[in-house]
């Protein structure tokens, strides 16, 4: 159960990107997340956000990435949150499990 009020997060998801991972595994106010291409994420919201000046925390499993993987921001609109995420022992972009919270205004 999430707690809504003010201060309080507008919208989170859990993801699993891996090979034979199922994508959303939870969420709220998150209607779908693309796998847009390799390491390439879009959260969409259910209910958009006033603008993409909104505050966005999150974080990677380590999860069949022994040498880190981590989770960029790429982008934000009021609907939308573009991420990366990259394998440090790759330098490039992959798939992976990360998770996402965001505080702001909608």
């Amino acid at each position: 159960m999430a707690y809504i009020g003010e201060g309080a997060v507008q919208a989170f998801c859990l993801c699993n990107f891996l090979s034979g991972g199922s994508g959303l595994l939870t969420s709220f106010n998150v209607s779908s997340v693309d796998d847009s291409g390799t390491g390439n994420f879009e959260v969409n919201f259910s209910t958009a956000f006033t603008s993409g000046d909104y505050i966005v925390t999150h974080g990677a499993d380590l999860n069949n990435h022994s040498r880190g993987y981590t989770v960029f921001v790429e982008g934000r609109t009021g609907s939308e949150l573009s991420l990366f995420g990259v394998v440090h022992s790759f330098n490039s972009r992959q798939d992976g499990i990360f998770e996402v919270a965001v505080f702001g205004n909608q």
